[in-house]
């Protein structure tokens, strides 16, 4: 079994992060049979590059007149602005490392989110957000979290609506909008 290179906790098969520290491992990528320095060398600027690109739920998309709506949460930014997660048909958590410069950039310690804090996606047109065990969460999270004030911690999916303010773990309210 692998071991994580930041805690050297036991890696689960096909997880993405360390369960123990959050650590995020790197994509496997094609390592040529040369061991030599070139072989490494190589390796670590596929890595480099890898860790440089932007995440793909991270991107801004513009949005025009014919568009269909799009919700969205929005987390706020170390540089004073927001930054747009996109919901999509597939399901995705919202964790410490979505937060964990902001949180840094205010003096606060990333480690009260948790991993995987919650999980959202569009359902019939609808847009949810559920904090407990599914199919991409594990568990709930350790922290809750709150809808508009409420906690939502393994009660199922609540639908939400535009401007619902979304608390993570009492340090942190983001705002889920529909544009």
């Amino acid at each position: 079994m692998t071991k994580c290179p930041q805690c050297n906790a036991d890696r689960i098969p096909d997880e993405i992060f360390c369960d123990s520290c959050g650590h995020k491992y790197a994509a496997e990528s094609k390592v040529e049979a040369n061991t030599g320095t070139e072989s490494f060398d190589n390796y670590e600027k596929d890595y480099l590059k890898r860790m440089e690109a932007p995440r793909i739920n991270e991107s801004v998309e513009e949005t025009n007149e014919n568009s269909e709506p799009r919700g969205a949460i929005w987390i706020p930014s170390s540089n004073g602005g927001e930054q747009p997660i996109y919901f999509e048909f597939e399901r995705k958590t919202i964790g410490r490392m979505d937060v964990s410069e902001y949180l840094k950039s205010q003096n606060i310690d990333p480690l009260q989110v948790s991993r995987k804090q919650f999980t959202f996606y569009i359902e019939n047109e609808k847009y949810y957000i559920v904090d407990g065990t599914n199919s991409v969460q594990e568990k709930p999270s350790g922290n809750h979290t709150t809808v508009n004030g409420k906690d939502i911690t393994e009660q199922g999916a609540i639908k939400l609506n535009s401007e619902d303010k979304i608390g993570k773990s009492r340090v942190l309210d983001i705002i889920f909008r529909v544009s």
